[in-house]
């Protein structure tokens, strides 16, 4: 099959004629100076356009610099020292099942694409342009289980069944918990929760899972171990098992002290932390970010996802998620979208410096995980109702569960609200409970899916919950001797419907007793 290749600089001079042609248009997108981004579209016979997404396009001993300035016309054949990538599976999708098999043929050809060509993927895995630029935001366990498959015709890997152990030390208890992701399933199971009071360990099994799973590559001592199960038994877990690791923690007490980003993802398992601590080199302890880095986080993130359109509408759903909250609503932040970059840049710093702290975290956090989550990542958080509101903290669990579903990610969230707990089904929730250095997980005893928050607040903290609050209070009357009447006036009727009702069985347990 015939078809032509031409280069665009800016998408607005597209023709509306072309036949049998493939269309490059070229991104300004810098990755460590070198240049090699571009949208592509594919003309067919009858002009019908079919937009396939973003390659990058390198060539052997490419130096810095834009990868156009080696095309000598505007229409161009790439010769045997180009090479290209797709930049996520939906562009081999839409190759695949957007196009006639010879089309799709013609089209990977023409752009010299290595998941086509494993000869060429060979020869030039090693370039520098190919490592740095290329695979950025792409992993070997991706190319290899998503990217492949995909053009072939093969269902996706979507699944997951791992479980993490730790048989604990004098600071730490032992534990023993496991994880199941099954696609297309409603509820969606990508979402994990680990629930337990203050103390119980929850954040300290976080910062274990990142020093296991990175020990290859920090040389950090760990003292878990990750398996995966299938029907056949369960074995350690491969290394690259997981494309890459998000930790996110807003805490500014935690004395973990994170390891550094390490996006290079040809390197093995790559890194991303999100969160106040600053990325100061070397041993002690690391200030916490300024607002003005934070800020500086933001927009580099979100230049980095408008910088790929498939990136930037996963931005845009994860925000619509959140206009359930009506701050967010008033923002109109998808607006953005209908913007040139460059002014939708502007206008998002703008917003961003007003905001709240809250609602500034959640945008962040949301903002890096579409930049950083990419096919088989498992993302990390730690306590994220700390900054938010009920609502905003459902519609922001919501939101990244949309974002793991589209990517084939998963996130383990440790907390000790119930409404994240409701957001998961209960055979995705473990409750953590703790006995001086004896530690256990159980899963709860009723479904957690939707059910209502207080059910699940005694479902999971229990005789906690009776012995606190103005459960105390109203027990500490009921003991003097007061009567259910004489208890409402001292509070002067000022109970609400559950504390008249705790109040009667109170005084009815007394009279029995």
């Amino acid at each position: 099959m015939k078809l032509s290749m031409q280069m665009l600089k800016k998408s607005s001079l597209i023709p509306s004629d072309l036949t049998d042609t493939l269309l490059l248009v070229g991104s300004g997108w810098d990755d460590y100076s070198f240049k090699t981004s571009f949208t592509v579209m594919h003309f067919g016979p009858d002009a019908k356009k079919t937009e396939l997404g973003t390659t990058k396009i390198g060539y052997k001993d490419q130096q810095h610099g834009w990868t156009s300035e080696k095309f000598s016309t505007k229409n161009i054949s790439l010769s045997d020292e180009f090479f290209s990538l797709g930049q996520d599976v939906d562009f081999y999708r839409k190759l695949q099942g957007g196009l006639s098999a010879d089309a799709a043929l013609a089209v990977l050809q023409a752009l010299k694409d290595v998941i086509a060509d494993p000869e060429r993927l060979e020869d030039v895995k090693n370039e520098q342009v190919f490592r740095e630029s290329l695979m950025r935001n792409v992993s070997w366990s991706v190319i290899r289980d998503q990217f492949k498959r995909v053009l072939a015709g093969k269902p996706e890997l979507t699944s997951f069944h791992f479980s993490y152990q730790t048989n604990g030390d004098e600071q730490r208890a032992g534990v023993d918990v496991s994880f199941k992701v099954t696609p297309h399933s409603l509820p969606s199971t990508n979402v994990h929760v680990l629930i337990g009071r203050n103390g119980v360990g929850k954040t300290t099994i976080l910062n274990d899972m990142v020093e296991t799973i990175l020990s290859d590559t920090t040389g950090r001592p760990h003292c878990g171990k990750f398996l995966i199960h299938d029907s056949l038994g369960s074995e350690p877990m491969p290394t690259d098992y997981f494309s890459s690791v998000v930790s996110v923690s807003f805490s500014a007490f935690d004395p973990f002290l994170f390891p550094a980003d390490q996006p290079d993802r040809s390197k093995g398992v790559a890194y991303f932390y999100v969160g106040m601590q600053s990325p100061v080199e070397g041993p002690g302890k690391r200030p916490p970010k300024t607002t003005e880095a934070l800020t500086e986080d933001f927009i580099t993130s979100l230049e980095s996802c408008f910088s790929q359109e498939s990136k930037r509408q996963r931005w845009v759903a994860a925000i619509k998620r959140l206009e359930s909250d009506s701050n967010f609503e008033d923002m109109d932040l998808a607006h953005l979208n209908e913007l040139p970059t460059d002014e939708a840049i502007v206008k998002a710093h703008r917003i961003f410096s007003r905001m709240s702290s809250g609602h500034s975290i959640v945008l962040l956090t949301l903002t890096k995980l579409v930049e950083a989550v990419e096919e088989k990542t498992l993302v990390l958080m730690d306590e994220p109702e700390s900054h938010l509101h009920p609502p905003l903290l459902s519609a922001f669990t919501r939101a990244i569960s949309d974002l793991l579903q589209d990517r084939n990610g998963v996130a383990i969230i440790a907390t000790h609200s119930p409404v994240v707990v409701q957001e998961a089904p209960g055979s995705c929730v473990w409750k953590l409970t703790r006995l001086r250095a004896e530690g256990r997980a159980d899963r709860p005893e009723r479904e957690t899916f939707g059910e209502n928050a207080g059910v699940l607040t005694r479902e999971i903290f229990g005789l906690e919950v009776n012995k606190s609050g103005y459960h105390e209070v109203l027990q500490e009357a009921v003991n003097r001797g007061g009567t259910f009447e004489s208890i409402l006036a001292d509070y002067q009727e000022q109970l609400g419907f559950e504390a008249q009702a705790i109040l009667r069985k109170m005084v009815a347990s007394r009279r029995e007793s």
